[in-house]
């Protein structure tokens, strides 16, 4: 079992020495694993990865003892016409990372539409399988997995719903692709969308290669469901687990024995960073109940 966190730095003008300070936290809490994000480091610039800062980024990195996983940036789109050149460039560049990595798995989400688009879902699920077929090959040359992520409830993402998420897999049907399961995500779009919460954890679990953990309420704003609002408990709050309302005991019942990679992702804002200890704590006490 191996216990990870996410490196969430945004905009810094001194990202090395942010960088730097939150993995010695992260070395103090004794993660395992760190999920790095290069659309906030630098190290890709107009869709290519920049060698000069891929190498200080790196220097960095491999003086810790951390296994690292990557997230593709959020804006990546492998579904709109409008957005498919330079989002393969992107796509291209973080398998590559990975590969610098020695990471074994990358983190995208499904993709979305925009307006300019004029597609139905359909058609854009129909169009991402065929995306993933492409990069499926090229990451299983890599020796890389692609972990697709369910969406959260903004309007325009892709496969919120678990169900068209497990379809879009089964189609690609590749061992390189699989689901990147986000616990905070399901149970907020299973209050949205009516679908049962515990059986689309029990549905995913065979099609699970990641998975990412943190807290809420499984509220929405009703006016604007993709909003956040701790005061309120609404949306996707990315609070440690333990402080909301998911049932996170019966989820690692149903995934046991079946996520056979076992690495459990906290993605907790950190702004709750203070809490790190308290999270890694209940997981694993959670796990082993």
């Amino acid at each position: 079992m191996k216990i990870g966190i996410n490196l969430s730095i945004n905009n810094d003008r001194d990202y090395k020495t942010a960088l730097i300070k939150q993995l010695k936290i992260f070395e103090e809490i004794k993660f395992d694993n760190v999920e790095i994000s290069p659309g906030c480091s630098g190290i890709i610039r107009n869709g290519l990865l920049d060698k000069r800062e891929c190498s200080k980024f790196l220097d960095i990195l491999s003086s810790y003892g951390f296994s690292y996983t990557v997230h593709a940036p959020y804006e990546m789109n492998l579904v709109s016409p409008l957005l498919l050149k330079i989002s393969e460039k992107v796509m291209k560049s973080c398998i590559d990372l990975c590969v610098m990595l020695d990471s074994d798995v990358l983190v995208i989400h499904s993709g979305y539409i925009t307006p300019a688009d004029k597609m139905s879902e359909s058609e854009a699920l129909r169009i991402l399988v065929g995306s993933l077929k492409k990069w499926g090959r090229y990451a299983r040359d890599s020796s890389v997995l692609i972990g697709v992520e369910n969406g959260d409830l903004g309007f325009t993402h892709l496969c919120r719903e678990i169900d068209k998420l497990i379809d879009v897999v089964r189609n690609v049907n590749m061992d390189s692709v699989g689901i990147t399961f986000d616990a905070g995500h399901a149970f907020i779009s299973a209050r949205y969308y009516k679908f049962n919460f515990l059986e689309a954890v029990r549905n995913v679990a065979p099609y699970m290669i990641h998975m990412h953990l943190h807290d809420n309420y499984g509220e929405f704003d009703p006016l604007s469901p993709d909003k956040k609002n701790i005061v309120f408990g609404y949306g996707d709050l990315h609070m440690p687990i333990g402080w909301g309302k998911i049932p996170y005991r019966e989820v690692f019942r149903l995934i046991k024995g079946r996520y056979k990679r076992e690495l459990y992702l906290l993605e907790i804002d950190p702004k709750f960073k203070e809490y790190y200890g308290y999270a890694v704590a209940k997981l694993k006490e959670m796990l082993s109940s």
